[in-house]
């Protein structure tokens, strides 16, 4: 997860309203995961080659946790978007349909769904 945070630190938070596609936001991201790497030392010392290790678990979403920390991001994403919503009366749907059936890993499709039913009450009221 820090590691994939550090490199949106540096491409910023791509949204879905950007249209940017997924080949270029990877190529930014994974340039950006390779000179943080290089300030670390590079591939060739322990820490830069680690991270490019975890980028390249996060990117090609090779492991479980992998899942989860992608799941976790795109979550995030809706709760920020929903914040945004009650603070300032806004409807943010593209953020949620960006999302909706994207998520792989059980505990953040509940949180999703508990986030998403919030939202209907919140609307409804």
């Amino acid at each position: 997860s820090l590691v994939h945070d550090l490199t949106e630190a540096l491409v910023g938070d791509i949204t879905p309203q950007q249209r940017i596609s997924e080949a270029d936001k990877h190529a930014r991201e994974d340039e950006a995961a390779r000179r943080i790497a290089a300030l670390l030392g590079g591939d060739g010392f322990r820490a830069g080659a680690r991270v490019l290790e975890l980028w390249r678990e996060y990117a090609a979403a090779a492991t479980p946790t992998a899942h989860f920390v992608k799941d976790i991001d795109k979550f995030e994403m809706c709760l920020q978007a929903q914040e945004y919503e009650s603070a300032q009366g806004l409807r943010l749907e593209q953020f949620f349909e960006s999302v909706r059936g994207r998520l792989r890993t059980p505990t953040v499709q509940r949180w999703f769904a508990t986030l998403e039913a919030q939202r209907r009450e919140a609307a409804d009221r």
